[in-house]
């Protein structure tokens, strides 16, 4: 950022979670009071430019280069944060970035960069992707479960079991604290284009059942009994298979299997208690409409 004097970096230091404020101005600052004694009169800015230039003469270039490039046409503040969450951080750039607009900047051009600007940036953008894909997933779901049934309240119902376990999935990362990166945010996405099956193979013996005359409540029952234990057996193993993982020296890997097979178990749990129900209750009020 370009320097914005004692009373910007005054401004800055001020904004909560702000630890240190360091500048050029401060570097030279610092000389100036050493070169007399630590005399705390001296903590300021020489007035001469012929000191100045010498004092910079005493110190090699790689101890400046944080602060100003070699042609002295670009300078920045360093600022270091206290704050770990992205959420603080954000609203910390965003206090800098408004008080910049502020300034007279004279021709000058300023902007905020740093390691903490693309941290935000990056969960941003994940978060921004995990809304945009987990909405693409549903959508696609729900069109060809429409499209293979023939039904439009089969293809919404179809989206419930699968919604249930990525809430749950999100949850546990918010209750957990588990960070929510490039390996977390894959998750939901692969892990429900997994668990869907389950799903259609559920909904396709329901159906079919249907077709022959039974009521909701006996199609249900086949249902279960022809098609549950090879969907628990079947996501009992998956989720073994991803629990493997667990086992990996790699935090990322841990992270994935754990959550992984966590969405394999809820989903089927989705699929044989949340599925049903909401068929057994769209049965009675059915009945009591009439």
């Amino acid at each position: 950022m370009i320097c914005c004097g004692r009373k910007g970096m005054a401004v800055i230091q001020s904004i909560p979670g702000v630890d240190v404020v360091m500048s050029f101005n401060q570097f030279i600052q610092d000389m100036n009071k050493s070169f007399h004694s630590e005399d705390p009169e001296f903590y300021r800015i020489p007035d001469s430019r012929e000191l100045v230039a010498q004092y910079l003469l005493l110190y090699d270039a790689d101890d400046i280069e944080d602060f100003v490039n070699l042609d002295f046409d670009h300078t920045r503040i360093m600022v270091r944060l206290g704050v770990h969450s992205s959420s603080d951080q954000a609203e910390i750039i965003h206090n800098i970035k408004s008080f910049i607009s502020q300034i007279d900047s004279a021709g000058l051009s300023m902007r905020v960069t740093g390691q903490a600007v693309q941290d935000v940036n990056i969960i941003d953008t994940l978060v921004y992707g995990q809304v945009y894909s987990l909405s693409i997933v549903l959508g696609v779901i729900s069109l060809l479960m429409f499209l293979v049934f023939r039904s439009v309240a089969l293809g919404f119902l179809s989206l419930i079991p699968n919604i249930f376990p990525v809430l749950l999935h999100f949850g546990i990362i918010g209750f957990l604290g588990i960070p929510l990166n490039t390996a977390t945010a894959l998750i939901a996405a692969v892990a429900i284009g997994i668990a869907v099956d389950d799903t259609i193979h559920f909904l396709s013996r329901y159906n079919r059942e249907r077709k022959k005359g039974l009521d909701v409540v006996r199609a249900v029952e086949i249902t279960m009994l022809v098609k549950g234990r090879a969907l628990i057996s079947s996501s009992v193993i998956l989720c073994v298979a991803f629990g493997v993982l667990v086992t990996s020296d790699f935090i990322p890997n841990i992270y994935f299997g754990m959550l992984s097979g966590l969405i394999m178990i809820t989903a089927v749990i989705g699929d044989i208690v949340i599925l049903p129900a909401i068929l057994m209750m769209a049965k009675r009020r059915n009945d009591k409409g009439r």
